[in-house]
């Protein structure tokens, strides 16, 4: 058949056009049609054309099906003939994955639609945002969650759920496709990793990432497969877009619900009790009078009587007294037996009891509530990244909502209790380096986070990295080691990462002197301690020419000199205006909290520990 032909040349010879097809078809029906043997009763060529059987043993004959080349999707073509034919929804996938393996029959999808294309739009009307179909054989889930990866919605905060529920609420037609929660985000039921190492089949949840399930295959075969073959099978994975990669480096160590009042922080609060407990409800502000009542309960003089140790045996003494003759009173008038006068005050003493537990004494609950409301971030430590450098990012981060830890014991004892694990990594220093950003780099659709850890905030590291050439040997070494992550890498890619990083480096440097934060400032960390402070303070405003303090000794010191309002000299305030807001400890413990910039960086935005924003210039 001509159309057969015009079908066979068409996918062998490149991309045509569907106006040249159109064109190309016109011509060849006008003209070959009137050689002999050439057979032109049909304009649609045949695709597939074969007598289908099922059952068992293939027993059954179902019909012939016959498929044209049309628009349609050919699993499309095979779904709506086979429910015609009452074919089971196995059998019309391995009927829809046969006809897509025939030679000349191109498939985008093997298996049929059974929901959509449904638009979806945004929860603030702003338009749709794509169309979300959902395939024979596949759970709601899992085509939900390739919808958000395809189209960027776990950036945008998307709620996942809400739109999972409402589709399998909705259509009553997809209830055999929502039997989980939880989407796959990967699956292969062969896959090869390494040097032809098997694995099996692999399956990667919604709430796992990447590259931690790959670190832990390497991790149990060390000896066959390397940090390169684990990249390679991440790249090739995160390839995909329907599959979202948030991280490109492993957690290798994670500790969860860390709580400060766990560990000796200022005093042991471990078992401080929360007296009148019921003033932290959340409802307490809605009961008639009840701010009045928590703002009294507050106060410092009310709050000691409550924390009094002999509140309660007295109040119970008391309450159990008033509740006594108030019941014998009134009931003196009709003549108690002895037996009821014996009651009367056991009932007396529960009743106040039970008043006194209710709403002075705290219930578990009310404490249980508390105690989680102080649960620190969790800690994670990355592949490459030092113990030091990891707990200093978490306790910086815990600093938002808590008070400063950075320095106290808890500080302290989470670093030994991870240096402790050294099945997991070598400890081979206990003192943080400054992490500084320099932006990322997208390679294969993957993003891959650059920065830098700087020896220089360490004062034992001085001189640690000495250029001997055009390019600094400690940002080559971090630059080789981001390289090696990056698979397929870029043509040149050390050289031209540690440029960038040199430069962007520089451009760091250059504006230290104008940073809103002291250590930054000063060129350290959190972790330095006073005498640190004061000999970088001192070298730095020396060298632009000045004393420490401001005012400079002139001959015998009898004299003051100001210094004059220069570059040099205003840089050195600025050193110095360091130093005086890290010399105090309780200036310093302010400083330490973190900022968040507000208008462009005019202004600077911190926590106090009450929870209350202030802001600072």
């Amino acid at each position: 058949e001509l159309a057969d032909a015009l079908h066979r040349i068409f996918l062998g010879h490149g991309d045509w056009s569907e106006d040249l097809k159109k064109g190309v078809s016109q011509h060849f029906f006008q003209e070959a049609c009137a050689v002999p043997r050439v057979l032109c009763t049909r304009e649609r060529a045949v695709l597939f054309d074969r007598i289908i059987r099922a059952g068992d043993d293939g027993d059954r004959e179902v019909g012939r099906f016959v498929l044209e080349a049309d628009d349609r999707e050919p699993a499309d073509a095979v779904h709506d003939w086979a429910r015609n034919n009452n074919m089971t929804e196995p059998q019309i996938l391995s009927l829809a994955r046969t006809v897509c393996s025939f030679e000349g029959v191109r498939c985008s999808r093997d298996a049929p639609i059974i929901f959509g294309p449904q638009g979806i739009s945004g929860p603030d009307d702003s338009g749709i945002v794509g169309h979300l179909s959902v395939h024979m054989g596949e759970q709601v889930a899992d085509a939900t969650y390739k919808f958000f990866a395809r189209h960027n919605l776990f950036e945008k905060k998307w709620d996942f759920s809400a739109l999972l529920d409402q589709i399998c609420k909705r259509f009553q037609g997809l209830k055999n496709n929502c039997g989980r929660k939880k989407a796959i985000k990967y699956y292969n039921d062969s896959f090869i990793m390494g040097d032809g190492v098997d694995l099996g089949s692999l399956v990667i949840w919604q709430d796992e990432e990447v590259i931690d399930v790959l670190h832990a295959i390497r991790m149990k075969h060390p000896q066959n497969i390397t940090i390169h073959d684990q990249m390679r099978a991440f790249s090739r994975i995160c390839h995909r877009e329907e599959v979202e990669c948030q991280k490109t480096n492993a957690t290798v160590f994670k500790i969860n619900n860390i709580n400060w009042r766990d560990y000796p922080f200022f005093w042991n609060e471990t078992c401080e009790v929360y007296v009148a407990g019921w003033q932290h409800m959340s409802d307490m502000g809605k009961v008639w009078k009840g701010d009045k009542i928590v703002e009294f309960l507050k106060r410092e003089d009310i709050e000691a009587a409550l924390r009094w140790p002999l509140l309660g045996p007295l109040f119970l003494f008391l309450w159990s007294l008033f509740l006594y003759l108030m019941s014998y009173c009134s009931g003196k008038q009709t003549n108690l037996n002895r037996i009821q006068k014996i009651i009367l005050p056991i009932v007396a003493f529960a009743t106040g009891s039970f008043i006194f537990t209710a709403f002075v004494e705290p219930t578990d609950m009310i404490d249980r509530a508390m105690h989680s409301r102080e649960y620190l971030p969790d800690l994670e430590i990355f592949e490459n990244e030092e113990p030091a450098d990891a707990v200093m990012r978490w306790a910086k981060e815990a600093s938002r909502k808590h008070h400063p830890i950075v320095r106290q014991p808890i500080h302290e004892m989470l670093l030994e209790h991870v240096c402790a694990r050294t099945d997991l990594f070598n400890c081979t220093r206990r003192r943080a380096w400054e992490l500084m950003d320099f932006g990322h780099i997208t390679v294969a659709s993957q993003s891959y986070q650059l920065y830098h850890m700087d020896p220089r905030a360490d004062p034992v590291m001085k001189g640690a990295c000495v250029t001997t050439n055009a390019l600094d040997p400690c940002i080559e070494r971090t630059a080789r080691l981001h390289c090696g992550r990056i698979v397929p890498p870029p043509m040149g890619c050390v050289r031209d990462l540690a440029r960038h990083m040199a430069n962007q480096y520089r451009e760091f440097n250059r504006g230290r002197g104008s940073s809103k934060n002291a250590y930054t400032k000063l060129v350290l960390e959190m972790d330095a301690t006073h005498e640190e402070i004061f000999r970088r303070a001192a070298r730095l405003v020396r060298q632009r020419g000045m004393n420490f303090p401001p005012l400079a000794r002139v001959g015998n010191g009898t004299a003051k000199m100001y210094y004059d309002h220069d570059k040099r000299s205003m840089a050195a305030y600025g050193y110095w205006d360091a130093f005086q807001r890290l010399k105090d400890k309780e200036a310093r413990e302010w400083t330490d909290k973190p900022c968040t910039p507000m208008f462009g960086g005019a202004l600077c935005a911190k926590h106090d520990k009450e929870g209350n924003m202030l802001i600072e210039a």
